[in-house]
């Protein structure tokens, strides 16, 4: 360590950490930072100081260098040139800006490079762009002001005004594919306008070698977001006293936030025989995670990508009364400990649960005591589906749980006969299943009326003609979330 503290040789540097420095020196960069370099690998403490940091680092950057294409550090970023194609070179000096460069290849010759904004497939992003997958780099990626990918066969640049390539074909993808939200941004300035649950949807899909990393990896972000002030006190509200950042949601719109789920909707905003024709696989859900990685309120409990439903107009169907997050550092963003509650006033029904197995189709797990409809165009049933957050082996045959609503949103039929919109809801409300948290007790709080999430469920109502009537019998509690 002392030793490395003056200079590092750099014959004794992996290949693309030597290819960085050429680059930063071409540049007129003479200060570069490579985490494994300059955070101690074997130190707790400097890594709790340094990844609380991340965020102002690649803020305040003049350019990030992402090997996109690399695996890891024995990786390159030198780029795989087809020597049959004829390149020019020259250089000059403008009277503003001063040196420059140019290289100018035939227009015809990126018509074969795939850019990751093309690819669908999770496994073979990771296998072309292995960076795009990993859940630190997305943070890194986006806050900086600017960003060269080094893919294999060209170089991409984004700022914060425009995102180019060497082939030119970049900028005409984005504008015809709308997975580009979230891969390539046609400017910089765009990622400000996202919406949190957007960013966990996107964030959820990445890898993480540590879960534990699953909340401090996204740190910077989350300091961006309160930085940039997207998550304010209503007017007249003051300061309750409950944190603002609670566990990877925000306390402003925390209806919206928790209504997170795995796997597939289960309101289907199409007709019955689109649904019925929907696919039968079976979901699969990671078994609870073996580590304490947050609440069960939050995504960050669960190891599977989550999504969010449709949230236009939501009416929260809770009162937050008082928070409380246990954090394992000085980093409010960051990883926390066991401990972390909510104390809500919500709606709460009681329901034992069952397996329905349909003809032709997967068996669904679902509320046996709940009243509602899951499609568009279907009246009332009594059992509605369930969605479990994650693979649960002890959950006992006809075990109550219980329902708590957390929003109340208008759906939207878009593409949809008018007709065949006037025959279903108009409204869906978006629910936590949730099961007793037995001998659980917070101090303070006791033991009663202590729950955990396990699932979710959403729900309309059409029944005898008649939209958004409420034929379930809920109960106003005081409940406590863990």
């Amino acid at each position: 360590m002392e030793k490395f503290s003056t200079s590092i040789p750099e014959s004794i540097l992996p290949s693309i950490f030597r290819e960085a420095i050429s680059i930063s020196r071409r540049l007129g960069i003479s200060r570069l930072w490579i985490d494994s370099l300059c955070i101690q690998q074997d130190s707790l403490e400097d890594w709790q100081d340094e990844s609380s940091k991340m965020g102002q680092y690649y803020s305040n950057c003049f350019i990030c260098i992402a090997a996109t294409s690399s695996p890891n550090s024995s990786g390159s970023l030198n780029i795989d040139r087809n020597p049959k194609v004829p390149v020019i070179r020259t250089t000059g000096r403008d009277a503003q800006t001063g040196p420059f460069a140019l290289v100018a290849i035939p227009s015809d010759t990126g018509l074969d490079i795939e850019h990751f904004v093309r690819i669908d497939d999770k496994h073979e992003l990771t296998a072309k762009f292995p960076l795009m997958s990993r859940a630190w780099c997305m943070q890194e990626r986006w806050l900086s002001p600017r960003t060269l990918h080094f893919c294999e066969r060209e170089v991409i640049f984004e700022c914060s005004t425009m995102t180019s390539c060497e082939c030119g074909r970049v900028t005409e993808e984005i504008k015809h594919d709308g997975r580009a939200a979230t891969l390539l941004f046609p400017s910089r300035s765009i990622i400000k306008d996202k919406h949190w649950k957007d960013i966990i949807t996107e964030y959820s899909t990445r890898d993480l070698t540590y879960a534990t990393d699953r909340l401090v990896a996204l740190s910077g972000l989350a300091a961006d977001v309160q930085n940039r002030h997207m998550y304010i006190y209503k007017d007249g509200d003051g300061d309750t006293g409950i944190p603002r950042y609670l566990a990877g949601l925000w306390r402003e719109e925390l209806g919206v936030y928790m209504s997170w789920f795995v796997g597939e909707a289960l309101f289907v905003i199409k007709t019955e025989e689109e649904a019925s024709n929907a696919k039968a696989d079976k979901p699969t859900f990671r078994s609870k995670p073996a580590d304490y990685l947050g609440p069960s309120w939050s995504w960050v409990s669960v190891l599977d990508p989550v999504s969010y439903p449709q949230s236009y107009a939501a009416e929260t169907q809770f009162r937050l009364l008082t928070a409380h997050v246990s954090l394992a550092s000085n980093n409010p963003f960051g990883r926390v400990r066991e401990g972390c509650y909510l104390r809500l006033r919500g709606f709460v029904k009681e329901t034992s649960w069952a397996v329905r197995r349909r003809e032709g189709r997967r068996e669904d797990l679902i509320l046996r005591d709940i009243v509602g409809t899951q499609a568009l165009d279907r009246e009332n049933v009594r059992g509605i589906r369930l969605s479990l957050d994650c693979s649960l082996t002890d959950l006992g045959p006809g075990e109550q749980l219980s329902v708590l609503p957390l929003i109340q949103t208008q759906t939207k039929h878009w593409g949809l006969d008018s007709r065949v919109a006037e025959r279903g809801p108009s409204w869906a409300k978006s629910c936590l299943v949730l099961r007793k948290a037995d001998g659980a007790s917070l101090p303070g709080l006791g033991n009663g009326n202590v729950y955990q999430r396990i699932g979710y469920t959403e729900y309309g109502s059409f029944q005898d003609g008649v939209r958004d009537k409420e034929c379930n019998s809920y109960q106003e509690q005081d409940i406590v979330l863990m």
